[in-house]
């Protein structure tokens, strides 16, 4: 089985550098690449999209800070209208790799940044600050996040955390919500994908892509796909029906 990938929705940058500024001078940056980079990455790749989807600012190490996305945002859209992205007829969108931060399904990005982006992306993460049980209490956690924000992919939905996957694809589903097949983090097995695929899950390959080279490259994520039966019309980065309706915000208008 092939598919017909068009976009990569979870790509990484050098501009997330977190609250501890020694981290980054001791181990180095989140990511390597930049706006520019990853798009110049994708167009080499044949996409014709990517998002850049670096953390939320509650990452203590790699987080974004919020004051950042208004710069990002002109700094995206003027890049859209360069005559490199026209002429490869790509595009990059502003996104966001939030948090799930509490049971109640808060994320970590203010109301002012989410004017400013196309697309969020949320999970679990260990270097967030996360309420003390939000592991025990995830699949609450995930089902309000998904039903309290326009959230576009739920990423890595199984890499830390132990929900009820099907309890949370039921919600997803009621709000377009996609779940990750991620390359590098733990995913799903293949008989989940095939029981949430049968119930109407959408899905998306993600890179997450921490340096260019690695835009567009989704390893192992093809290979789970291809196995639990997965077409084009099922992910919403393939060209097909899933990515024709997947959930987009509108940039300047209020989202929530």
């Amino acid at each position: 089985m092939s598919f017909n990938i068009i976009a990569d929705y979870h790509t990484h940058t050098n501009l997330a550098k977190g609250h501890i500024p020694l981290f980054n001078f001791v181990f180095g940056e989140h990511a390597k690449g930049s706006i520019e980079s990853n798009a110049i990455a994708g167009i080499k790749r044949g996409l014709k999209e990517i998002a850049i989807t670096d953390h939320g600012y509650k990452h203590i190490a790699f987080g974004m800070k919020s004051y950042q996305y208004e710069e990002i945002r002109k700094l995206i859209d003027n890049l859209n209208n360069s005559s490199l992205m026209k002429d490869n007829n790509f595009k990059v969108l502003l996104g966001i790799e939030c948090n799930i931060i509490t049971k109640n399904g808060d994320i970590d990005v203010m109301d002012e940044a989410i004017e400013y982006l196309d697309i969020i992306c949320a999970g679990y993460h260990p270097g967030a600050l996360n309420d003390l049980f939000i592991k025990r209490n995830y699949t609450e956690a995930a089902i309000n996040a998904i039903k309290k924000y326009d959230i576009t992919i739920l990423n890595h939905p199984l890499d830390h955390v132990n929900p009820d996957i099907i309890e949370v694809g039921k919600a997803a589903i009621e709000r377009n919500t996609a779940f990750e097949i991620n390359r590098t983090h733990k995913n799903m097995d293949v008989e989940i994908i095939k029981k949430l695929r049968n119930l109407g899950v959408k899905f998306s390959l993600g890179s997450d892509s921490h340096k260019s080279k690695d835009v567009g490259c989704f390893g192992n994520a093809i290979n789970i796909a291809a196995l639990a039966g997965l077409t084009d019309d099922d992910i919403i980065n393939a060209y097909g029906i899933a990515h024709k309706s997947m959930k987009l915000l509108e940039p300047g208008k209020k989202n929530l």
